[in-house]
Order: structure tokens, then sequence, then C-alpha cells
């Protein structure tokens, strides 16, 4: 009998068997030779989402799982003309969250941001959400301003209740902080800062909140002169715990846009790392002409954050 782990090395492309060392995620079918990041699939885990740049040209892309395979990657029907990030999708699917620099109002000019202490022109970012009609997407539209407290918001993460978590520049425009936005009856109440307990000067960043928001991922520099690594911390009686860094397995050089699966037991993040030399020269000659080439690429391993609760 095929075993469960053999079934999903072959719906994801890998080569390898599932461990504790990360694993590249769909090799030449969706991890490419461009730089990817920031994947969100589907609920049922059929469509994959995802981010893909040059660093001058930013669109989300779309993937379906066919069987075993992956089809081509294709620019989501929304994207395509502005720089737009980092989707997060609903509990059920029916809408997604993204980043961009898009307009606030038709035919207006792409929006300028305020951070690392500069004003980043064009490089702005707010939330849009675009909803699923029938097989298709429906027209983005700009989330309100209690949600887009600023000009430079990025990465969302959507709870099951629909509460918004993102990262947001601060008032001084240099580090970025994490916020929530809870949803209302009728829209969202402002968004508010959450207190993850870090250092000053630090950016917390690239926030993936479990759906039930017991737990948080984030990439942080705290500690490093250098790389943003993975931390988590988990909700207590008036806020979150002392977030906890992950294990050297995942925070090898600087990480980032961590996502989970949708029952929690697999956390996908970008990184640049290699891969380990395969002994099989060739191999990777044409690994690195594919994806094994030192851009963002999408990894994941296992994960129970139960774990790491002390």
């Amino acid at each position: 009998m095929i075993s469960h782990a053999l079934l999903l090395i072959a719906a994801l492309g890998l080569t390898q068997a599932p461990s504790d060392d990360p694993l590249i995620f769909a090799p030449g079918a969706i991890s490419g030779g461009a730089s990817d990041a920031a994947l969100t699939l589907s609920p049922d885990g059929h469509v994959a989402f995802f981010e893909r740049s040059n660093r001058r040209i930013y669109a989300i892309m779309e993937s379906h799982l066919t069987g075993k395979r992956w089809s081509k990657p294709k620019i989501a029907p929304f994207s395509g003309h502005w720089l737009d990030l980092e989707s997060a999708i609903a509990a059920d699917g029916s809408y997604l969250v993204f980043a961009s620099n898009r307009p606030a109002e038709p035919g207006g000019k792409p929006i300028d941001g305020s951070y690392y202490g500069k004003v980043q022109i064009a490089k702005g970012g707010a939330l849009w959400r675009v909803d699923r009609v029938g097989r298709g997407w429906g027209e983005p539209y700009r989330l309100p301003g209690t949600v887009n407290i600023s000009s430079s918001i990025y990465e969302p993460s959507l709870a099951a209740n629909g509460d918004i978590y993102f990262q947001s520049a601060g008032a001084d425009g240099k580090a970025f902080h994490l916020y929530v936005a809870r949803a209302r009856a009728q829209g969202f109440a402002r968004a508010e800062r959450i207190d993850l307990h870090g250092p000053d000067g630090s950016s917390d960043m690239d926030p993936a909140i479990a759906r039930d928001e017991s737990f948080l991922i984030f990439s942080s520099d705290r500690g490093s002169a250098s790389d943003h690594h993975l931390f988590i911390a988990f909700r207590v009686t008036g806020g979150w715990s002392e977030p906890r860094a992950l294990g050297a397995n995942v925070n090898s050089g600087s990480v980032g846009d961590p996502r989970l699966d949708e029952a929690h037991h697999r956390l996908y993040f970008a990184s640049g790392r290699l891969a380990a030399p395969s002994g099989d020269t060739q191999r990777d000659l044409d690994a690195a002409g594919e994806w094994n080439n030192g851009l963002s690429n999408i990894w994941f391993v296992p994960f129970d954050a139960s774990s790491w609760k002390e």
C-alpha cells in the first residue's frame, strides 16, 4: 500500500520524504526561477495563491492541483497591473485579502509608502478584498480606513471570525509592527497594535494567525543584526505570551511570509536558502536553473504548535 507520506510527496512534486528539515514546495511547478513567496492554499488544498516577483514586478499567481500535479501558475485575474502582494484566504474560501499599491481612487496614482526612514515612491501598501463569484473572482475593493490606518500596510492574515492581522509601519516610519482589526457586524473596529514584547527599534512583520487566534507566528529582526527569523506566541490572559524563536531548521538565514495549512499541521515560509547537494551534479545544476538559485522560494515543515508551549 502506498503510504500517505508518499502520496503527499507525489502531489506536491517533492523528491524526498517529509522530515523536520524544510522541503521545497512543488519545485519546478510552483517554486521556480523567479522570487516566490507568501503561499496561500484554499481550504481544500487544491488551489495555491502566491506572490511572484523579479523585485520590480509583483503579482499574485494562481495554480490548481489536478490529480498529482500543480498547473502552470498564471496571474490571478484580479492581479497583474499594480504591485500586488501577500494574499490571505478566508476560512471558507469565499474571499481573499491582499496588499497592493493600487490607487485608492479610480484614475489615481499608485500610493507611496513611508518606511525604513524614507518615503517609498509608488511602493505603499493598503489591504484590498476580492470575493469569489462562481468559479471566478469579482472586482477588488479597498478595505475601510479602520483597517488601512497607514499608507504602508502589508501581509494580511485572516482568523476564522474575519479578524484581520497585518503589519504596518510605525508612526516614525522606521520599524514595522503588527496590528489586528476586529471584525464587526458592520465593517471593522479600528486596528490596534499587538504587544509582542519586542525591544525598541525592532520590526515585527508577516503575521500568520491561527484560525481560532490561539497562537500567532510572525517574523522579526529581534535578536539579529541582519536576518529575520520566525517566532511563535500564544494567546494568554490580557495579550500574548513571550515569543519563542522557531527551530534552527527553519531559522536558517533570513525567513519570512509564514503561512499555515488549514489543519495547522504544516508551516510554509519563504527563504532564499539553497538545498543541500544531492550527489548528482547534473540534477543539482538542473535544479539551479529551475529554482535552487538563492532567490526566495517556498519551503515547508511539519508543524505542531503545542510542542512550542512552555
